[in-house]
């Protein structure tokens, strides 16, 4: 990883990093090139803040997402790089099925739609969970609104 170069410096480019469950080898990365002067902005999902994988029960396909919920400390790491200002914004993946698509009865996790409906649960989550970490409503403001639109060129 040390030789990976993020982002295009050279030509200018912008990358934004989507959907950021990753917060080892994937987010020192990023960091390093913020760093370095690349242009990036990252977000993260409310999935990502609020679920581990050791809570997830085995074969509830209601969880199966792409990238994967993964374990306690990297959620808790999750949060961090978000208060600390590394991760920018948050977005939903919204990405619904019908139950019959998720095969929950089934219990496969490798034949499930991967996809978790999470745009009716965003603000109540990021805000119950972030009430551990002290946040405020202009964070959750930022992050969900300000940050998104200054990406888009709104702001």
């Amino acid at each position: 990883m040390k030789d990976t170069e993020v982002g295009g410096r050279s030509e200018g480019a912008h990358l934004h990093i989507v959907h950021l469950s990753d917060s080892k080898t994937t987010l020192d990365l990023l960091k390093d090139a913020k760093h370095s002067g690349a242009k990036v902005t990252i977000e993260t999902c409310p999935h990502y803040l609020a679920f581990s994988a050791e809570e997830v029960p085995d074969g509830d396909t209601r969880f199966k997402c792409s990238p994967p919920i993964r374990d306690a400390a990297n959620k808790e790491n999750l949060w961090e790089a978000l208060l600390d200002g590394h991760i920018d914004m948050l977005s939903s993946d919204h990405s619904p099925s019908t139950p019959d698509l998720k095969l929950m009865e089934e219990g496969n996790f490798m034949k499930a739609w991967g996809g978790i409906s999470s745009l009716q649960f965003v603000l109540p989550v990021t805000w119950s969970h972030g009430k551990k970490y002290g946040i405020t409503l202009n964070q959750l403001a930022s992050w969900w609104s300000e940050k998104p639109a200054e990406l888009a060129g709104q702001k």
